[in-house]
């Protein structure tokens, strides 16, 4: 049994909390930490809150933390929390910002990647909305997962800030393609998003959730799409326009 000794600060988990629109919910915890490091969490019935209620609500639940709700559509809020003569701090930022990565009008820093294929990439005039990435691919040499993407030229794309999601206009062809993407994380620790298959042919944009925590700043290593049927054997083309960082607030 570990005895904890009186709390010398404050702390929440998580220390800041990210609410995409208005209306979005998100949980946090306080707890106190003794000069040991050790911590407890503190019942909200003990805790008192400062904050703006145009902006937010804030309640407490049945397993002992509070829930936050967005009344705002946008903005940074900040609730002050006090407890036993301590005091500490939530940040809450509300709302996202899309900020361009790669429009792809230029493929000059972006290389092929095959795995048991063979293809190539190029600029067409056929993306989106103006130029776009065109992979041309051919998966009929190997009944193992093939696959197709591209590698940023210097191996890895810095990504500024701290995104929750990429999202990425796709052209295909509707061959049920598994589509992934891969970041490094600023400890070095190589992430795999795995979304969804792409089912549908004609545009679509694929949304890949970076997972939460992941430590920032991230660098983006490739994307790329797998044929993982051993029957399904042929040539293809999928053409990639504006691959976009969702950054919260």
């Amino acid at each position: 049994m570990t005895v904890l000794g009186e709390p010398a600060r404050l702390e929440t988990g998580p220390r800041r909390l990210n609410l995409p629109q208005q209306g979005a919910k998100g949980t946090c915890e306080v707890n106190g930490v003794d000069a040991a490091g050790y911590k407890a969490p503190i019942d909200p019935a003990d805790v008192t809150l400062s904050y703006d209620t145009g902006a937010l609500t804030v309640t407490p639940d049945a397993t002992g933390s509070f829930t936050v709700t967005a009344r705002a559509g946008s903005g940074e809020q900040v609730i002050t929390i006090t407890a036993g003569g301590l005091k500490t701090a939530l940040v809450v930022g509300i709302g996202t910002t899309q900020e361009v990565v790669d429009s792809f009008g230029d493929t000059a820093n972006r290389r092929v990647w095959t795995m048991r294929a063979t293809g190539s990439v190029s600029s067409t005039p056929g993306g989106r909305a103006a130029d776009g990435l065109r992979l041309d691919y051919d998966f009929t040499q190997s009944t193992e997962t093939r696959g197709i993407g591209i590698w940023p030229v210097v191996d890895r794309f810095p990504v500024a800030g701290k995104p929750t999601a990429f999202k990425l206009w796709v052209k295909s062809e509707g061959y049920n393609q598994r589509t992934r993407l891969e970041v490094f994380d600023k400890n070095g620790t190589l992430h795999t998003i795995e979304p969804a298959f792409i089912t549908e042919p004609g545009w679509q944009q694929i949304t890949y959730k970076v997972p939460s925590g992941i430590a920032c700043p991230i660098t983006l290593r490739r994307v790329y799409f797998n044929e993982i049927r051993p029957h399904m054997q042929y040539t293809g083309t999928l053409i990639l326009d504006e691959l976009t960082a969702v950054v919260a607030n």
